[in-house]
């Protein structure tokens, strides 16, 4: 059995709504501040006000990594995941977006190309966006988040990074190149999920990473389980790795 929850809007504007909703209900019961941000948003002021806007709301080390990406789409992503990751800190330490200059909260790349938060170690960040949404986690421990939108996705993507169980799962419950599109989906955004949790980047081989399962013992620095819970919101799927 898998741990998943289905929010299905009738329209595309409740995508956010969906999301949130999900959010929320594991929020309350793992104990983790959560934020989201619209990229479309972001890159609309980003176009009326330019760089100031984004001046505004980074630390000046955020705002030189900000500086020096060239892609106006990359930039929004970027801007927003950590505006994403901003509100999170602010809900996890109860504290209101408006009392706190948003340059006290700053988040920059470990080694790894994990982000982390610069003034307060103790706590985990984890950030994920895809085409309309960045949406960011904090907790006191290792925590991973990862949105993807649900979308085709070459067959040979589960032959090549799939573990032969996610890979009979498709077999087995798919009978139409929609219903892979959402499996292969829901796949790729648990193992990324779980990438995110323990931090490893890159260096982690996603054909031995089995998430057809919802608990895993992969964390071998804490020795902790891994649980993994996920959400179908409408368009997208949402996956979140946490400690247990």
């Amino acid at each position: 059995m898998h741990e998943t929850h289905n929010f299905v809007s009738s329209t595309y504007k409740e995508d956010r709504l969906l999301i949130e909703d999900f959010l929320e209900r594991t929020a309350a019961e793992f104990g983790f501040g959560y934020g989201i941000q619209e990229i479309k948003g972001i890159a609309t002021r980003l176009k009326t006000h330019g760089d100031v806007f984004a001046n505004s709301l980074l630390s000046d080390p955020e705002y030189s990594l900000y500086s020096g990406l060239k892609i106006d789409k990359r930039r929004s992503e970027w801007l927003a995941g950590r505006i994403a990751a901003k509100k999170a800190y602010f809900q996890h330490s109860d504290t209101s977006f408006a009392n706190l200059e948003s340059s006290q909260v700053s988040v920059l790349y470990q080694p790894s190309r994990a982000p982390y938060l610069v003034n307060y170690p103790d706590l985990n960040v984890s950030i994920s966006h895809s085409h309309d949404y960045s949406v960011a986690v904090i907790a006191s421990s290792n925590i991973g988040i990862d949105i993807e939108k649900i979308e085709p996705r070459p067959p040979s993507l589960a032959r090549r990074f799939f573990s032969k169980a996610e890979y009979d799962h498709l077999e087995a419950v798919c009978l139409s190149s929609s219903d892979i599109d959402v499996q292969i989906t829901r796949f790729w955004s648990r193992k990324e999920a779980v990438s995110k949790h323990l931090q490893l980047g890159g260096s982690l081989d996603f054909r031995l990473l089995d998430t057809s399962q919802d608990v895993l013992n992969v964390d071998h620095k804490s020795n902790l389980p891994v649980r993994l819970i996920s959400g179908r919101c409408d368009g997208y799927w949402i996956s979140l790795a946490v400690s247990v």
